[in-house]
């Protein structure tokens, strides 16, 4: 048996300035596209395999569109080659400036899934195998903070005399464009074996892999020492294992053996923690280091019953 299906998530949001001056918005589309094929080579054995495609293109604070000519108008710029920046004024509601000058988040995450699932029964034994991969792609850029320029006035007096407090903008030629690459593996094995009618135990391993995470253009700083004075470039954000095996035993017992009451579950196993990105992690753990300390991802659980 074959199906497929596809979705479509398209959001178109936008609203004007205190001073109609421009649109900003955080228009974003997201799709997806599953196939599965299912095959009954036998009364005992079956095999599901699933192909899919996720992509999802996120934008936040973007200029889209110049309501008035003059947002557009690069002789106003406070650099060259540029519109106006943002003015602040205590006291007063500022301009947000020009074309460009709201720092926006524009971010793209596709994630491509293969998978493939089997069971097999034979006599008392039913064993179930399979595993995961996933390639995960993360483009983002980040035109956080002032990206062209914003200066902000203490008090009306001030602003009226042309006196700032301070102006802050990013470094001309600040590259803030990251395309992030990581993979990820997970493979199972489980056995349920039917020791009496009324008592069963399962037997399983699982296994995951995360690649380190990457940036296509090597263009990655970290320290590899608190104390160094420089930061290492290229290579990778952070260091993943490949040691990640999971045993696990579950019981399931019915002390009458009629199956007519509860069964008495029991079950222990070793987990083993995995980090995969995701747009909302990673938008957080490698935005620029002007919007502060990075957040740690956080680790996920692997089941065999995430890869049906």
């Amino acid at each position: 048996m074959l199906w497929g299906s596809y979705q479509l998530d398209n959001t178109d949001e936008s609203q004007p300035d205190p001073y109609s001056l421009k649109r900003t918005g955080s228009p974003s589309r997201h799709q997806n596209g599953v196939v599965t094929l299912q095959r009954v080579f036998t009364s005992s054995f079956l095999n599901t395999t699933l192909v899919g495609v996720s992509r999802s293109h996120v934008t936040d604070a973007l200029d889209i569109l110049a309501l008035d000519p003059i947002a557009n108008d690069i002789s106003l710029g406070f650099q060259p080659g540029v519109p106006a920046g943002i003015l602040a004024v205590a006291g007063l509601t500022g301009t947000q400036g020009g074309i460009g000058s709201s720092g926006s988040d524009i971010l793209d995450y596709t994630s491509i899934q293969v998978g493939d699932d089997a069971s097999w029964i034979k006599g008392r034994n039913t064993i179930k195998f399979g595993g995961k991969t996933e390639r995960i792609r993360y483009d983002k850029n980040s035109l956080v903070g002032a990206p062209i320029g914003e200066f902000d006035f203490d008090t009306i007096p001030l602003f009226l005399q042309g006196i700032p407090g301070q102006f802050r903008t990013d470094v001309p030629g600040t590259d803030d464009i990251r395309f992030l690459r990581t993979s990820y593996l997970g493979l199972y094995v489980e056995d349920g074996i039917a020791v009496r009618s009324n008592l069963r135990v399962n037997v399983g391993l699982r296994y995951e892999y995360v690649s380190p995470t990457t940036e296509a253009s090597g263009k990655v700083a970290v320290l590899t020492d608190v104390a160094s004075a420089t930061p290492k470039t290229g290579g990778a954000y952070f260091n993943t294992n490949t040691r990640n095996f999971a045993p696990r035993l579950g019981v399931a017992w019915d002390p009458s053996g009629t199956a007519k009451h509860p069964s008495v579950p029991a079950s222990a196993c070793t987990t083993c923690c995995r980090s995969r990105i995701s747009w909302r992690t990673a938008r957080t753990a490698f935005r620029s280091s002007r919007k502060g300390p990075s957040t740690r991802l956080r680790p996920a659980r692997f089941r065999p019953a995430d890869l049906r």
